[in-house]
């Protein structure tokens, strides 16, 4: 110990006093470290262990699938299908589309009056004129 002209016993208890305020303000942060990791750890370390199971888990040689799999997959899928279609959808809403013209064809349509649809025959074809 060094002269400082405080005596012994006071240096001791004023050492003792500051060594319980420590002690105490480490217990304190201990416990919050606690409380903190009771609170928000479980959670997380909980997901994180399903989904490693998952990865490995086979019964019979077959993934299991949960209700909770087939919902995020319809989600995804849904998801998906919409996108495609708002894909196809913009270009058709961007401009107006000039009309095809109709393709020449080397055939004309003869009515048989059969009732039924008309017949594809060539442009220059005629009926012949001896049948009864």
């Amino acid at each position: 110990m060094k002269a400082t002209g405080i005596s012994a016993h006071l240096a001791i208890a004023t050492e003792v006093k500051d060594l319980r305020q420590e002690l105490f303000n480490l217990n304190k942060e201990v416990n919050q470290l606690k409380t903190e990791i009771t609170t928000s750890l479980p959670d997380p370390v909980s997901s994180k262990v399903v989904s490693e199971l998952r990865q490995h888990f086979v019964v019979g040689g077959v993934a299991p699938v949960s209700l909770r799999d087939l919902a995020s997959l319809c989600v995804d899928l849904s998801d998906e299908i919409r996108k495609a279609i708002n894909s196809i959808r913009s270009p058709c809403d961007s401009g107006i589309i000039a009309p095809a013209k109709p393709a020449s064809t080397p055939w004309r349509t003869w009515q048989w009056n059969d009732g039924q649809l008309g017949h594809a025959v060539p442009k220059d074809w005629e009926f012949p004129a001896r049948t009864s």
